[in-house]
């Protein structure tokens, strides 16, 4: 049940990723920043 809600919530970003729909438009150094952090935090929850 995990996995499925992480792949879809992955799948969210990168569709908004690449229609360049995100809510507060950033630097790209500090959206790559956020995006990593975001996939190590669910890489996290996954090895559990």
């Amino acid at each position: 049940m995990k996995r499925k809600i992480l792949i879809t919530f992955l799948v969210i970003l990168l569709i908004l990723n690449l229609t360049g729909c995100v809510a507060a438009p950033e630097l790209p150094t500090d959206r790559f920043l956020a995006e990593e952090a975001v996939y190590n935090y669910w890489q996290a929850i996954i090895s559990q």
